[in-house]
């Protein structure tokens, strides 16, 4: 609080899912007030693939309380994840997400690598070594879609898509 800054840090409550690398974090309104959203990004357990989040939250400072949202575009078909993803406020109710990685080609790569592992004879190992790397050479790269989160409506919409070869891991500015 910047109006009591003898108070010092003050913990305030953590939100209900799993801790995350690289989720999407954007402050916006909701017609209650401004509120703090965390979308997807990925979970990292010791001695376990990666796990691509499609979990979403909002924070209300108001009450000091996390509410579980619908999975990332739920609306639009399967949840997606949106790791390394960039978010940005629009206007007074909407959350632009740009790019991420989806999870979905990764997992599978994942899920081929311990069959690989656990292949019993060479000519397994061979097979499953060709359908993994068939997948490495088809993989598309990032997602392109820009989704958009409207936060009073809490629904999600396909708002376009980013030019080839997209940015990740980086914040975006809005500019004039």
């Amino acid at each position: 609080d910047l109006d009591q800054l003898d108070l010092g840090w003050q913990s305030l409550p953590s939100w209900p899912g799993a801790g995350r690398l690289l989720p999407v974090v954007v402050a916006q309104g909701d017609g209650q007030g401004n509120q703090l959203y965390l979308f997807g990004g990925q979970s990292t357990e010791v001695n376990r693939s990666p796990i691509y989040l499609t979990d979403a939250y909002c924070y209300r400072p108001q009450l000091q309380e996390w509410t579980t949202l619908a999975p990332i575009a739920a609306n639009l078909g399967p949840p997606r994840s949106v790791f390394a993803a960039s978010g940005v406020a629009v206007g007074t109710s909407d959350i632009l997400i740009f790019s991420g990685v989806s999870g979905q080609i990764n997992n599978r790569l994942a899920d081929l690598q311990t069959q690989i592992n656990g292949a019993e004879t060479e000519a397994e190992k061979d097979s499953l070594t060709q359908v993994r790397n068939d997948l490495y050479n088809q993989h598309p790269g990032f997602q392109r879609s820009v989704l958009a989160y409207h936060t009073i409506t809490q629904s999600w919409t396909i708002a376009g898509q980013t030019p080839p070869f997209p940015s990740i891991t980086t914040n975006i500015v809005p500019w004039e």
